[in-house]
């Protein structure tokens, strides 16, 4: 099979101009802070999808799958040894949604990531939780995945793990369309050739579709079990300033909440509902589906 990333020969390179990673952690901020706000002042999850949208057009398609929760994981990592190899901006990315765990929880996964975008629109709406087992298995995926992500980064075998990534054709060909338009409309201000010449290769293109067929059986699977990125915001989400919670004087034990949470995030312990911080993405599926918040407000 040709592959066109290996066969090109670049004749100059022109990195961007620092200022447009500063505005990328400008919009990152200002999508945080909003995401963080329609999650807790009771809208309905439809605005939070529809920031979704808003996160992938622009992270996904404009920029081309940046941010990237694991490339952002794998250069932090490098900056271990080479900090000099690690901009500001680049570290700024990599620290705000984690900071914003530290505010509201994963609100970054929920309503900003645009790899968590694709996979909302892919997954059902409901659907049976999966076992506690596996749950567990993914849990520890995630984990070995970002002890992985920093050993292969710190051992010179470079971002291995960034070869997980099954959206990044979708980004790249949307990325290339972009520039195109851009370039016709004459706004063009960095071509980017690398990412049009990923279009081609029918390895990844495959792996995306693979990724979306199984996401339909398992909601969010790389969230849970790829993402290096997202073990880092469940930490720091377990100390969060507001987690997500269920009422008790109202909680009918219904467990619709469970039904259409998409990462099993709701647990039972004798009868007791609760949410588990380090898994939430804070969607707000099982607020706008509580059977006892519901009927609170009609009463």
């Amino acid at each position: 099979m040709y592959h066109f990333k290996n066969n090109w020969l670049p004749l100059e390179y022109l990195p961007r101009a620092e200022y447009w990673f500063w505005a990328d952690n400008l919009v990152l901020a200002i999508m945080l802070i909003s995401g963080g706000w329609l999650v807790f002042s009771g809208r309905r999850t439809l605005w939070i999808h529809l920031h979704l949208c808003a996160a992938l057009l622009y992270f996904g398609i404009l920029k081309g799958g940046c941010i990237c929760p694991v490339g952002a994981t794998a250069n932090v990592a490098l900056g271990m040894m080479h900090p000099e190899l690690v901009g500001r901006a680049t570290l700024a990315l990599f620290i705000l949604p984690l900071m914003a765990a530290l505010w509201r929880g994963r609100v970054f996964c929920g309503s900003v990531c645009p790899i968590g975008a694709i996979q909302q629109w892919v997954s059902p709406a409901k659907r049976p939780p999966l076992s506690a087992s596996l749950n567990h298995i993914f849990a520890a995926t995630a984990v070995i995945l970002l002890a992985f992500t920093i050993f292969a980064v710190l051992s010179g075998m470079g971002f291995l793990v960034c070869l997980l990534d099954p959206y990044k054709p979708f980004f790249f060909l949307g990325h290339a369309i972009t520039q195109m338009l851009l370039g016709l409309a004459g706004l063009l201000y960095q071509p980017a050739p690398e990412h049009t010449l990923w279009i081609g290769n029918a390895e990844m293109w495959g792996w995306f579709t693979a990724a979306l067929a199984f996401g339909w059986l398992v909601p969010r699977f790389f969230c849970r079990a790829l993402c290096p990125y997202g073990v880092l915001l469940g930490l720091f989400s377990i100390v969060a300033v507001k987690k997500r919670t269920l009422p008790e004087e109202t909680c009918k034990k219904c467990l619709k909440c469970r039904e259409v949470c998409p990462v099993d995030a709701i647990r039972t312990n004798n009868r007791v509902v609760s949410v588990s911080p380090y898994a939430c993405i804070q969607c707000g599926n099982c607020e706008e589906n509580c059977v006892g918040l519901l009927s609170k407000e009609k009463s």
